[in-house]
């Protein structure tokens, strides 16, 4: 059972005084076509007698059952014109549509998420609404857009969408506005509205390696000069003179000494078996280490990336240097606990654009100690 708000109103019809109770629905049709209403019925208890209390409520004492029906209706509905179709348009028809498009952030590097909030407004049934395609707005060249469609929620009178973009280039400036069309059936054309456009400071991505970090200035320590060191000794290479002399030059045709075993280290069986078992150990430990070395190059280079950027961290003296790292990490791997990391990285941001440049180049132990922990639970992780 469905609850609907009405107005209640007195009217006067053949001398007698009614209450009239009325219930507005908004109804919109999904397709061209003619369409047939029935007649619409409704229920009531109609008093016949009633009485007053002390206060002078009066309360039914006698009633009787009716039941009223509408006329049916019958109406067409007509297709929406291809001709002079915005790219903006997604089906929407009504009047007075407003989008209000509003970002999590306004500094950002190339790479980096935003996430934008669309809130569409109409005096129209805003609903079923879905967002337009926003390739012609946000150019593939500049911003990378979700794929699909973009499922959005119906609050408080409003259509609200969230969809996260990345800007590509460092040239753009700010996120244009975003068109949004709908069909006028009053005027039997094509209205649009557009967003305020939003400003944005883009940085270019950073790649950053070692040799890449300012280091704190120590005085370099050269070690002492050694003194008084001689030359080395020219080792003098003594020729060994084999003789012939006294020599057994003689072949021994002797069988049963030829095939007689010798008593070194392999002569009785347990010995023989004890150099098997350790060939095959040893056999065992080259396969080993051989498929260790083979394990996979991406794997490698991956892991051999994450530790150059974790001494990046420890070693950085300011919070760019810490951000460039963190975006680096990010870049060849999954971030594990990626709400501290894009906490500590939106936090690296506004310190970096701070307008004191004391502030915004000063890293403090905490940050330096949250990136080392994102970076020890990644490498932590099990390949």
């Amino acid at each position: 059972q469905k609850e609907f708000p009405a107005t209640v109103s007195s009217n006067q019809l053949g001398g007698k005084s009614y209450l009239v109770w009325k219930v507005e629905r908004i109804m919109v049709p999904l397709k061209a076509g003619t369409f047939d209403i029935p007649s619409a019925t409704v229920n009531v208890d109609e008093g016949l007698r009633w009485q007053s209390d002390l206060f002078g409520r009066r309360s039914v004492t006698q009633s009787r059952k009716l039941r009223a029906s509408s006329q049916p209706v019958k109406f067409r509905v007509l297709s929406l014109p291809t001709q002079n179709r915005p790219p903006s348009f997604a089906g929407a028809v009504g009047k007075g549509f407003v989008l209000e498009v509003s970002a999590d952030r306004s500094v950002v590097q190339a790479g980096d998420p935003i996430k934008l909030t669309l809130k569409l407004k109409g005096d129209a049934e805003v609903a079923n609404a879905s967002l337009p395609v926003m390739t012609g707005d946000l150019p593939d060249t500049d911003f990378r857009l979700p794929s699909g469609k973009v499922a959005g929620k119906y609050i408080d009178g409003e259509k609200q969408f969230e969809i996260v973009i990345r800007v590509l280039s460092d040239k753009v400036s700010e996120i244009p506005p975003i068109s949004y069309s709908w069909f006028d059936p009053d005027l039997k054309s094509f209205q649009t509205t557009q967003s305020l456009p939003i400003a944005l400071s883009v940085k270019g991505a950073q790649m950053i390696s070692a040799q890449d970090v300012v280091r704190s200035s120590k005085d370099s320590q050269t070690p002492p000069e050694l003194s008084n060191q001689e030359e080395p000794a020219a080792s003098t290479q003594t020729n060994r003179n084999f003789s012939l002399i006294d020599a057994d030059l003689s072949i021994n045709r002797d069988l049963k000494l030829l095939t007689k075993s010798s008593s070194g280290i392999l002569g009785s069986w347990w010995q023989q078996t004890f150099s098997y078992g350790l060939a095959m150990i040893l056999v065992f430990a080259v396969t080993l280490m051989r498929r260790q070395s083979e394990i996979d190059p991406q794997i490698t280079a991956k892991l051999n990336e994450l530790k150059l950027q974790r001494e990046v961290i420890n070693k950085a003296n300011s919070v760019e240097e810490l951000s460039n790292a963190l975006r680096r990490i990010a870049s060849v791997t999954e971030i594990i606990s990626r709400q501290e990391f894009e906490s500590l990285l939106a936090d690296c941001d506004t310190l970096q654009y701070a307008r004191e440049k004391n502030i915004a180049n000063k890293l403090d132990v905490e940050l330096r100690k949250r990136g080392l922990t994102i970076v020890d639970e990644i490498l932590d992780r099990p390949n």
